[in-house]
Formats: C-alpha cells, sequence, structure tokens
C-alpha cells in the first residue's frame, strides 16, 4: 500500500510541474534563451521566482545558477525548493541579508508588483551587488488585477496605476548607475548593465 501512495505522489508531482511548465513555458525563449549571452555560466538573484521552473531549466542548459530568491508564497517556495537545491529563499527584499553578490538580478514581470517600487529597489540595490540586471517589464498597464496567477500578490493590488514607465523606469535605474544597453521593441524586455 506504501508504494502505491509513493507512486500517487509522484503522477502528482509531475502533473504539478508539468502544470507549472505550462504557465510559463512562453517566457523561456524571450526571457531566457534570446538572453543566453548575459545568463550562460552565471550566478542569479531572482526577484520573484514563482516556482523556479524556469531557473531549474537554465541551470540544467544554461548553467545559470539561480542561488538566491525572493518569493512571498509559501506553495511556490516549496516547488522552488525541490527544483533548484541549495538556493536560498526569502520572502522579501526587506528579508534579504546585506553584502550579496551575482552576476545577474532578474526582475521578471514583478516590478508592477512592487507597490513602492522605488524603495524595493533601492532597498535591493542596497544590499546586493550585480553587474547586470535583466528586466521585463510592460510600458503601461491598462487593465484591472483578476487576483490570478501572478497578479496574486501581498499587496492585493486592484490595478497596476502605480507601474513606472519604461520612461521611469530608465531614468530610476540611470540614477543607481544602471545604464540601459539593449531594448527590444516586441518583447518588452530591457538589458541594464552596471557602468
Amino acid at each position: 500500500m506504501a508504494k502505491n501512495k509513493k507512486t500517487i505522489r509522484r503522477k502528482i508531482s509531475m502533473i504539478e510541474l508539468r502544470t507549472a511548465w505550462n504557465e510559463c513555458k512562453h517566457h523561456w525563449q524571450k526571457s531566457w534563451l534570446e538572453h543566453k549571452h548575459l545568463l550562460q555560466n552565471k550566478t542569479c538573484l531572482d526577484v520573484g521566482i514563482w516556482k523556479g521552473v524556469l531557473n531549474a531549466k537554465a541551470r540544467k542548459y544554461l548553467n545559470c545558477n539561480t542561488i538566491i530568491g525572493i518569493e512571498p508564497y509559501l506553495s511556490h517556495v516549496k516547488m522552488c525548493q525541490k527544483l533548484n537545491p541549495g538556493i536560498m529563499l526569502y520572502n522579501t527584499v526587506d528579508d534579504l541579508p546585506h553584502e550579496q553578490k551575482v552576476d545577474v538580478i532578474l526582475l521578471q514581470g514583478i516590478i508592477c508588483l512592487m507597490l513602492y517600487w522605488r524603495d524595493d529597489l533601492t532597498q535591493l540595490f542596497e544590499k546586493v551587488k550585480a553587474k547586470t540586471l535583466l528586466v521585463r517589464h510592460e510600458d503601461s498597464y491598462n487593465y484591472q488585477c483578476s487576483g490570478a496567477k501572478r497578479e496574486t500578490n501581498i499587496h492585493n493590488l486592484k490595478n497596476f496605476t502605480h507601474s513606472p514607465t519604461h520612461k521611469q523606469l530608465i531614468f530610476f535605474l540611470a540614477q543607481h548607475n544602471y545604464k540601459l544597453i539593449t531594448k527590444k521593441e516586441d518583447n518588452l524586455h530591457f538589458e541594464y548593465e552596471n557602468i
């Protein structure tokens, strides 16, 4: 009987993994493979790591090791820990210890969920040193939050009116010594490199 329970758990685990992959696989090409030159053989901190599915895939295919993740939801953290053994996970930027160093900071579709994005990013840059920022961010969010998927957030946002435009974000990051290197018009990606 115990063997059947383990088999059932394994199948459920595979179903969960497949479901998680299906929810995020559209980001693999544009957020990871198109930036392979920035990620290959690098260490990363991922703010809003979610379930860590893409990070595990990047470790396998790009030798990109996400060593630190920030994720407030326990259900996401549990899967992330299973997929990324040894990763240090924190609930918020506030919880992150000072004097961290990585090659790349990932901010993939997360800035819109930061109600106090200027404060959160300033605190992040005070705590973490990284040569490169890889940001995915829409220029404007003209729709209401449904409360589903990534829109589940610690602030219970009803809309994204607080979210910065690209121009505001570029200006803010320049004040923190990050220079815009490339902007891909077709897919909402930015790459920043520390000056």
